[in-house]
């Protein structure tokens, strides 16, 4: 009788529905990027750590070779996550720090490969020149360049 009750009323107040867990949807983001797209992750206690601004503003500057790379920006700060183009709440932030083994306090970035797994930890500033070399030299990558290539 209970759950029919529970049923009526999510009926007739969908608003009264629970949030879907936001914890789920950054999951969701990072297993539909698997074999599609590489991350760039940068984590940073606040949106305006000095590092992570500095870092931001560098991939920003090179936009185009991200696209090359199939590299998607992910930003995981409380208050301010984001996957690529959606924003992400503190536990979707949460989530994904402890998926890739990120420390919650200070600055740290790490390149995600297609296959969902880190490749590579920065603990401060890096030069992305230093990490498009890096994918460029992985055998998907590798692969990647000789079909375009081709085309």
């Amino acid at each position: 009788m209970l759950c029919r009750l529970i049923a009526l009323v999510g009926m007739i107040l969908p608003g009264c529905r629970s949030a879907p867990d936001a914890s789920n949807a950054a999951s969701t983001y990072a297993e539909s990027a698997r074999w599609t797209n590489r991350l760039i992750v940068l984590s940073a206690a606040s949106n305006s750590d000095p590092t992570f601004t500095t870092q931001r503003q560098r991939l920003g500057d090179i936009a185009p070779e991200l696209v090359e790379r199939h590299l998607l920006v992910v930003e995981l700060v409380p208050g301010h996550g984001r996957f690529g183009d959606h924003s992400i709440d503190d536990r979707g932030v949460t989530t994904l720090q402890q998926r890739w083994d990120i420390p919650s306090g200070g600055f740290q970035a790490v390149l995600v490969g297609k296959d969902g797994r880190a490749k590579r930890r920065w603990d401060d500033l890096f030069d992305p020149t230093e990490m498009n070399d890096l994918i460029d030299s992985m055998p998907m990558r590798q692969d990647e360049m000789r079909i375009q290539a081709r085309d």
